[in-house]
C-alpha cells in the first residue's frame, strides 16, 4: 500500500508498504503524481524492469529525485534495490572497461554507478555531484557490492588472458598493478603457476636469460624493480620461484645446446657458459664480414675451434673480422683475393 498520511508545513508523511517516510513537498509535483511515481518505482524494482527499460527509471527520477528514490529503495525494498544497484554496477564496469578511463590511485568511486542508474549516462569525473548516500546509514554496503563486482569482472578478464596465454599489460594499465596481481592470485593455484611457467618458458624458447625484471615486463609491460613494494605480496613468492626454477634449467640446457647454435647459415651465434655461478652469454657476430666466401670459411674455422678448443671464449674472432675486411677492401689491387 502506498498512501500519503498527512501534510505538515512543507513536508508530507507517506506510508509505503508499512514504512513511514517523510519527504519534503515539491511545488512542481502534485501529491497524486508523487504517489503514482512511487507505485511505478515499486513495480520497476520488484519486476526488474530496469534491465530492459532503463529509461523508465530516468523518467521516474525526473519527477521525484535520486535522493528520494535511494531512500525508498534502501529503506522499503532493500533487497530489490541492492539487486538493482548490482545490475547497474555490472553495467557500469563493462562500459568503463571499453572507455579510456583508468583506475586512479587505489580507490574506485561508486558515484558514477548512480549517475548511470538515474541519468543513464557515463560521467567524465570520478566523483559525481550526486549526494544520494548522505541520508543512508550503513551505506558502505554499496561500496562492498561495487568492489565485489569490479573484482569478479576483472578476475574473469584475467582468467581469459591466462587461458589464452596473453600478457596482462592492458589489464595492468587499466586497473593498476595492485589489483592486477591481487586478482591474478585469486585464480586456481595450478592455473596461476602454469601461466607463470608458460610465460617464463618463452625465454627458454628464445634462448634468452631470464630474470625477474624481464619476466615482469613480459607479463605487465612494466619495470619490475618496484615489485615487492607496490604489488600484491602473495604474488612475489610464486613469481620469484618461477624465475629461479627457470634460470636453473637454463644454466644446464643453454650450455648443453651450444652446439645447435653453430649453424653456418646464421650470422650470429649465441653461446653460453658459466661465469662463476652465473650464466654468461657471448655472441659471435659474423655479419661484419663483407666477403660471403670468407665469412663461410671463418664460420667453419670457429666451429672447429669450438669443438677442439674454447671457441665461445675466443675473442680473436673480432680482430679477424677487421683484418679480413681490410684485405678484401683492396682485393682489386691484390690478385690473390680475386674471387673472394
Amino acid at each position: 500500500m502506498i498512501k500519503m498520511l498527512e501534510i505538515k508545513t512543507c513536508t508530507a508523511f507517506w506510508d509505503i508498504d508499512g514504512t513511514i517516510m517523510r519527504f519534503q513537498r515539491r511545488k512542481r509535483v502534485r501529491d497524486e503524481t508523487m504517489g503514482i511515481k512511487i507505485a511505478q518505482y515499486k513495480e520497476l524494482l520488484l519486476g526488474n524492469l530496469y534491465e530492459a527499460h532503463p529509461e523508465m527509471l530516468c523518467e521516474i527520477n525526473d519527477v521525484l529525485d535520486e535522493v528520494i528514490l535511494v531512500r525508498i529503495g534502501f529503506e522499503v525494498y532493500r533487497d530489490d534495490f541492492l539487486r538493482m544497484f548490482k545490475f547497474y554496477a555490472q553495467s557500469y564496469i563493462k562500459r568503463w572497461d571499453k572507455s579510456d578511463k583508468v583506475v586512479q590511485g587505489r580507490k574506485i568511486s561508486i558515484f558514477p554507478v548512480f549517475q548511470l542508474m538515474f541519468k543513464n549516462e557515463m560521467v567524465d569525473i570520478e566523483e559525481s555531484p550526486i549526494i544520494v548516500l548522505r541520508p543512508i546509514e550503513g551505506n558502505e554496503i554499496f561500496m562492498n557490492i561495487f568492489e565485489m563486482q569490479f573484482a569478479e569482472y576483472w578476475k574473469g578478464r584475467i582468467q581469459k588472458a591466462v587461458l589464452d596465454k596473453d600478457t596482462l599489460v592492458a589489464i595492468r594499465k587499466k586497473i593498476g598493478p595492485v589489483r592486477a596481481t591481487r586478482y591474478f592470485m585469486c585464480l586456481p593455484e595450478n592455473m596461476a603457476l602454469g601461466y607463470l611457467e608458460s610465460m617464463a618458458g618463452k625465454f627458454m624458447e628464445n634462448r634468452e636469460i631470464i630474470n625477474r625484471q624481464k619476466l615482469h615486463i613480459k607479463l605487465f609491460g612494466e619495470d619490475g624493480s618496484k615489485l615487492i613494494r607496490d604489488y600484491c605480496k602473495e604474488f612475489i613468492v610464486p613469481f620469484s620461484t618461477t624465475v629461479q626454477n627457470e634460470y636453473e634449467v637454463q644454466t644446464q640446457k643453454f650450455i648443453a645446446e651450444n652446439h645447435l647454435e653453430l649453424n653456418t647459415d646464421k650470422d650470429q651465434w649465441r653461446l653460453y657458459s658459466l661465469h662463476g655461478p652465473s650464466l654468461s652469454l657471448d655472441t659471435i657476430d659474423f655479419s661484419g664480414i663483407n666477403s660471403p666466401s670468407l665469412k663461410l670459411e671463418i664460420k667453419y674455422f670457429m666451429k672447429h675451434r669450438f669443438f677442439t678448443l674454447t671457441g665461445n671464449k675466443d675473442r680473436g674472432i673480432y680482430g679477424l673480422i677487421r683484418a679480413v675486411n681490410i684485405l678484401t677492401a683492396n682485393k682489386s689491387r691484390h690478385p690473390i683475393f680475386r674471387g673472394y
